[in-house]
């Protein structure tokens, strides 16, 4: 291999492997953070649904009461009716229908509310069970974070001590080319197989495999720009 390109090797082996530690690191962070997110977000969901049913519980209660109470006026009217002590029996009669047509909404409201309770009380165990499955999700990537977060520290201290003395030895020809590798995200050191760039398909010329295979000379992948291994 070209003394130029093992320079090369070893800046991106290092670069490479700070990147799997960045991302790894990011992963084990970013999965945490969005478990306790979902968690917050579906105790406020909870909370909400709680309330609902707690309003249609104390809806329902007073319902009732109010329906219990019309239930004993209709009774004491229809008795004054039946004995003929009512002071004006049409004025009764009114009455008597007014509490019905009361009596039937009421009624159908508190069936209303008895279909209210009962999805309130089926979205609060769905979002209970969803819970304690995001519960145990964010337990599992605590304790995934606690044990590897010391060693990812301690191996990227590792890399980054290796990348300065490797960015000091890189060929300063090949700075600006290898840092616009990285900013597009693009492999720098790419192999060539049956006369084809690996990473885009692209045709290498046999003079550019053969110097490279031989150690003569550092070429790049015409298409990817990526640095050719022998």
């Amino acid at each position: 291999m070209h003394p130029t390109l093992v320079l090369i090797s070893n800046l991106w082996q290092c670069d490479a492997s700070i990147d799997r530690l960045k991302a790894e690191f990011d992963s084990l962070i970013g999965g945490l953070n969005r478990a306790t997110a979902e968690l917050a977000e579906l105790d406020k969901k909870l909370e909400a649904v709680k309330t609902r049913a707690a309003a249609y519980s104390k809806e329902e209660r007073e319902k009732t009461r109010e329906s219990e109470e019309l239930q004993e006026r209709r009774k004491n009217t229809q008795r004054m009716i039946d004995t003929g002590t009512s002071p004006n029996y049409a004025a009764s009669e009114r009455q008597l229908a007014q509490i019905a047509g009361l009596l039937d909404g009421l009624d159908t409201r508190l069936l209303e509310l008895m279909d209210l309770q009962e999805t309130a009380a089926k979205e609060k165990k769905e979002l209970e069970k969803e819970r304690e499955k995001v519960a145990a999700t964010r337990e599992q990537l605590a304790a995934a974070r606690s044990v590897r977060e010391a060693p990812l520290r301690a191996e990227m201290t590792t890399w980054l001590a290796k990348k300065e003395l490797a960015a000091k030895e890189f060929p300063r020809e090949w700075n600006g080319h290898y840092e616009e590798l990285r900013r597009k995200r693009r492999p720098a050191l790419v192999n060539v197989v049956d006369g084809i760039c690996s990473s885009c398909q692209m045709l290498v010329t046999p003079q550019r495999v053969v110097e490279t295979m031989m150690g003569r000379a550092v070429h790049v992948c015409p298409g990817c720009q990526g640095f050719l291994l022998p």
